[in-house]
Parts: structure tokens; C-alpha cells; sequence
């Protein structure tokens, strides 16, 4: 019945750990260190107190149980002020207890809380496998000096008998197979931890290089059309009147690339800071024209059916990035060339918007999948665009329908809340 207490003390540790694992451990450690030693230090005690209170009683007035093993885990783990706490917790529980044996545990376990806090700088600078070593050197000291201070203070009748020396051996060894327990199971916690850290850590690097990736791919969209421009102004001679005209759309889509990068800085909270009254038709017809030199590189035909009087209220550069991104995209997905159709109409309340490519289509899982961060069907493309795309319309309180099929092309709609088109 003894042994089997002991072993239930080792229980009653375990418990503890895998607790805290499962509650606390992840919050703990990316948390104040006072929050970790509270946690802790509360932790130890409670294991204490269980301990104690299923002993075993081998002599009369005494008993052993595998309290050390919290103390010490708690003192080099979490220094001075978890292990001081923990120590007064079970010295003040002995005494509640009550029997002869408390004095063995006033005398003992000071000294046991003392060595322990002496080993805390070294033990923190260990690696695992020395960890383990100074961990079980502190628990044959503790068994050792339990054993030893319970013969000294057992009175001369009571010095007894060989089932002393078997109880003592397997009291050690049973200590020991504890604390060893106990440190390998907190060690591989903290290694799980870390490298769960490490693992986030190396995701927010690749997302950060996605998202470079990405804005680079939204800035090369403006920078398309100025070097189509530049490009026309370099082969051959343009007419003086439009060249203030071709200067002048150069500007906007240099100013629209400023714009983009501030949209990335803030894209996983789109702001929409300023909105204006556009009207849907005259807004569309602009951003086909700054599209169509692109498009014709594809060999790609742009057609715009768009009704009067459509007004939206919203910003005008983001409408135009939501409209280009759209665009481009659908061009892209007509390597072999093709026809681009932009309508816009009024649907109840709503304004539609339709974007209508004769390209190469989607699966209804790509369909799925369209506006979640780093997916394309694009083999370059990164997926960001789109995302930003879909997060700007709703934030407009508008959404984005997609219907598609494979070898027969795509069919975008966007649906916006419209305005009266009384000024």
C-alpha cells in the first residue's frame, strides 16, 4: 500500500504539467515572467498539498510522500520567489498535519530550497540532457537528507530494521524516476513551445516576402501603363495636343502606385478615408482607355456597355485599383487573346458591375478559393490583389460574385449599394 502511494504522489505531479501545457503554457511563456512564476508557484503548491495528504506512513508521526519534487521544480524553473512560496506552503501544511515528523521537514527542505536556488543560474544555462542531471542530483539529495534527518531525530527504539533499508532504497528510486519524469516532460514542453514560436516566426517571414512579392505585382500594373506611354512617346512622334494628355494619365497611374503601397500598409484594415460621387459609366469608359494599350499587347478586344446616370459613393483611386486588378486579370487569363466585355447596369437598389472574359475559366474549387491570401491561378501571381480587391468592396458594403467554367471563360460581378442619381 506504501509504494502505491508514492507512485499515486507521482500522478498528482504529472497532472500538473500536462495541465498547464494544455491551459497556460503557450499564453504564459509570450506573457509577463510575473504571470508565468503566479502560475506556477500555484501549481507547485496545490501538488504539495496532494502529496501530503496521500502519504504513506511508515513510521508513527512520520510521513513520506514525493513533496520535493514541486519544490524543486518550482525553485529552478521559476527562482526565488516560486520556490520561497512553495516552501512555506508545505512547511505550513506539515504542521497542520502535525506529528513528529514535522521537524524533519522544518530542518530539511530549507536547506533542500536553499541548494536548489544555488543550482538556478547553472541550471538555466544547461542544455536539456545537464538539466536532467542537476534535477536528479537535487532529488538524491532530497531523499538522502529526508532519510538521513529521520534517523537522526527517530528515537534510539525506533532505529530499526532492515524494512527501513528497503523502504529508503525504494524511496529513493522512486523519487529520482519522478523528478526525471517531471523534467522531460517540462523540457519537451518548452521545446514544443519553441518551436512552435519558431514555426510563426518563419510564417510571418514568408508572408512578409509574399506581401513584397505582391507589391511589387500591384505596382507593376501603374507602371505598365507609363511605360506604354513612354514606349509611344520613344518610337514615334505624338501629336503636341495629346501629349499633355498622355503626360497627365502618366501622373495619375504614378500617383495610383504611391496609393497602392499605402493600401499594402494597411491592407489587413482597408480604410476607406475619403468618398466621392462617381459616376459608374464615365469611370469605366477611363479605366478601359488606360487598359486597352495593355490588351492590345495580348491581342485582347475591350468592349464597355455601361447605362447613364449610375452613382456610387466611394473612393475614386480604389474604385480604379478594384477595376484595373479585375481587368488585367481578365486579360491575363485570354493568353491566346480574346474579348474583355465591361457592363454596368442598375439592378434593384444596386449597381452591377460585369466583368466578362473569354479565357481559359475556372473550376468551382479555384471559385472557392478566389480571395484568400496567396492563391492564384495565375502561375506568378500571389492572390494578394484580389484579396484587397474583395476587402475594399466590402467594406463598401458591396460583394463580388464569380461564375466560370473551364475553356469558356469567367463572369465577375461586383454589387454596389447605388445613389440617387439626383444631385
Amino acid at each position: 500500500m506504501g509504494i502505491e502511494r508514492l507512485l499515486l504522489n507521482i500522478l498528482f505531479i504529472i497532472l500538473p504539467i500536462f495541465l498547464f501545457q494544455i491551459f497556460f503554457a503557450e499564453k504564459l511563456f509570450k506573457g509577463p515572467k510575473v504571470w508565468y512564476t503566479v502560475v506556477v508557484g500555484l501549481f507547485a503548491s496545490a501538488t504539495v498539498i496532494l502529496c501530503m495528504t496521500f502519504p504513506f506512513t511508515f513510521l508513527p508521526g512520520y510521513i513520506f510522500d514525493m513533496r520535493s519534487i514541486p519544490l524543486i521544480i518550482a525553485t529552478l524553473y521559476c527562482g526565488y520567489k516560486a520556490g520561497i512560496s512553495t516552501l512555506a506552503v508545505l512547511i505550513l501544511y506539515r504542521y497542520y498535519v502535525g506529528g513528529e515528523g514535522f521537524y524533519t521537514t522544518f530542518y530539511t527542505y530549507p536547506i533542500i530550497t536553499a541548494v536548489a536556488l544555488i543550482c538556478v543560474p547553472r541550471f538555466r544555462r544547461a542544455e536539456k540532457e545537464k538539466r536532467e542531471t542537476i534535477a536528479l542530483w537535487l532529488a538524491i539529495l532530497s531523499s538522502s537528507l529526508v532519510l538521513l534527518m529521520t534517523l537522526l531525530l527517530l528515537p534510539e527504539e525506533n532505529k530499526i530494521e532492515l524494512k527501513f533499508v528497503q523502504f529508503a532504497f525504494e524511496y529513493s528510486l522512486i523519487q529520482l524516476g519522478g523528478i526525471w519524469i517531471a523534467v522531460y516532460l517540462i523540457e519537451n514542453m518548452r521545446k514544443n513551445i519553441m518551436m512552435q514560436q519558431e514555426i510563426q516566426r518563419a510564417e510571418k517571414l514568408y508572408a512578409m516576402g509574399e506581401l513584397a512579392a505582391s507589391v511589387a505585382h500591384e505596382i507593376r500594373n501603374p507602371l505598365t501603363v507609363v511605360r506604354g506611354f513612354l514606349q509611344l512617346f520613344g518610337r514615334q512622334q505624338i501629336p503636341v495636343e495629346k501629349q499633355g494628355d498622355y503626360i497627365d494619365i502618366m501622373l495619375k497611374e504614378l500617383n495610383r502606385a504611391e496609393e497602392i503601397i499605402s493600401d499594402y500598409l494597411t491592407f489587413a484594415r482597408p480604410q476607406i478615408e475619403s468618398r466621392e460621387r462617381i459616376e459608374v459609366g464615365e469611370q469605366i469608359r477611363q479605366i478601359a482607355g488606360v487598359m486597352t494599350s495593355y490588351a492590345l499587347l495580348k491581342n485582347v478586344d475591350i468592349y464597355t456597355e455601361t447605362e447613364d446616370h449610375l452613382f456610387l459613393e466611394l473612393n475614386r483611386s480604389k474604385f480604379s485599383q478594384c477595376m484595373i486588378n479585375l481587368m488585367k486579370n481578365g486579360v491575363e487569363a485570354m493568353p491566346e487573346g480574346g474579348t474583355l466585355t465591361v457592363r454596368a447596369f442598375r439592378q434593384d437598389k444596386d449597381v452591377v458591375i460585369e466583368i466578362i472574359d473569354t479565357g481559359k475559366g475556372m473550376s468551382q474549387e479555384e471559385i472557392k478559393r478566389l480571395g484568400n491570401p496567396f492563391y492564384s491561378t495565375k502561375e506568378k501571381g500571389t492572390g494578394l490583389g484580389l484579396m484587397v480587391c474583395y476587402r475594399i468592396i466590402e467594406a463598401w458594403e458591396g460583394k463580388v460574385e464569380v461564375r466560370s467554367e473551364k475553356e469558356k471563360g469567367t463572369h465577375f460581378s461586383i454589387i454596389l449599394p447605388a445613389l440617387s442619381d439626383e444631385l
